[in-house]
């Protein structure tokens, strides 16, 4: 029997969570221990020190702590998409929804998932006349399903030469085709990349980055390197006063909305983009 009057803690330690553990590396459950409503309790992986001891109660917690901070400091937005069209960093870009009744779902990469409909986008005003700078990175998890014959606005600052960066599915292919791009002052085109192929009715993921400095960008699908223009820019993206969209081809478009899930979107704004975009290779909410 549990004391009512005493705080209760519960730290588990164990070598291998992997058949618990599908899409994070920490757990959290409300019980009820003390009869007086739920407390929480939390179940987390840390690697083994250099003796093969494993770590105490505060060196796990600290070097938790000490990881997510270090991933999160330059993440400009986090949207996961579990409840709200929040932003879930510490700067509260938070979304719009043009539906009144968002859609979630269990069909997603971690938690759940939104659900677009081929009529519903998620406008972030606060993006309007952003400085993005010359070192950008922006990742997506994405399910496209139906709607194949049309062009489909994933996620952007607005559609074509209206915006400054964008990530979009074509019609081609069985409606397979993706691709996007940056502008810069020295570079007008908005496709250098131009040749994926996002198979339809499954999870892909999309990291596109950008280094000004280096004159360099990079596209990603599924983790691999994609045919594209990477010497294509150098500079900062151009500003434009246009919102980001997510889920449709954004300002300057009136259609081409994604019918589909996305979840786990996120933009990291850094130093030097290429160096830390491995933060984006798995899912923010598994960090």
């Amino acid at each position: 029997m549990l004391s009512k009057s005493l705080p209760v803690i519960c730290f588990l330690l164990f070598s291998n969570l992997s058949t618990c553990l599908s899409c994070v590396d920490t757990l959290n459950v409300d019980v009820d221990v003390t009869g007086q409503g739920a407390d929480c309790v939390y179940i987390f992986t840390r690697p083994k020190k250099m003796d093969g001891s494993c770590p105490s109660l505060v060196e796990a917690a600290k070097d938790l702590y000490n990881e997510h901070s270090n991933s999160y400091e330059d993440l400009i937005a986090y949207y996961p998409f579990n409840s709200d069209n929040l932003d879930h960093s510490t700067n509260s870009y938070h979304g719009t929804p043009s539906d009144e009744n968002s859609m979630y779902s269990e069909d997603a990469v971690c938690g759940r998932s939104r659900f677009f409909d081929g009529t519903s986008k998620v406008d972030i005003e606060a993006f309007r006349s952003f400085e993005w700078g010359s070192a950008f990175s922006v990742s997506v998890w994405f399910k496209r399903t139906g709607q194949f014959g049309n062009y489909q606005g994933i996620v952007n600052n607005g559609y074509y030469t209206t915006g400054s960066w964008e990530i979009r599915m074509g019609r081609e292919n069985s409606g397979s085709k993706l691709g996007g791009g940056v502008i810069t002052g020295d570079s007008s085109a908005t496709w250098d990349y131009n040749q994926a192929s996002a198979s339809g009715n499954e999870w892909h993921h999309v990291v596109m980055s950008y280094d000004g400095e280096a004159g360099s960008l990079t596209y990603y699908l599924d983790g691999v390197a994609q045919s594209g223009n990477s010497d294509c820019c150098s500079g900062p993206i151009l500003v434009r006063d246009t919102a980001v969209t997510i889920g449709q081809a954004g300002a300057g478009k009136t259609n081409e909305y994604f019918y589909g899930f996305i979840d786990e979107k996120g933009f990291l704004l850094i130093g030097l983009a290429r160096s830390h975009f491995g933060h984006f290779m798995q899912p923010l909410s598994a960090k």
